[in-house]
């Protein structure tokens, strides 16, 4: 039986291995608070934007 080894598993892998090389960069504080800072303004936005019926 042999495994399928497509374009998703490949990007997958890819994906894997960039998470675990960023791991200790993302885990740093000031990381953490760029990101949530981003995450906030991207769901105020969105909210904004749902309250106004756009």
């Amino acid at each position: 039986m042999t495994v399928p080894l497509g374009p998703h598993f490949v990007s997958d892998c890819a994906l894997i291995a960039f998470a675990h090389a960023m791991r200790d960069r993302l885990q740093r504080s000031s990381a953490r608070r760029y990101l949530d800072r981003v995450t906030g303004t991207v769901i105020a936005a969105f909210g904004i934007r749902l309250a106004l019926g756009r």
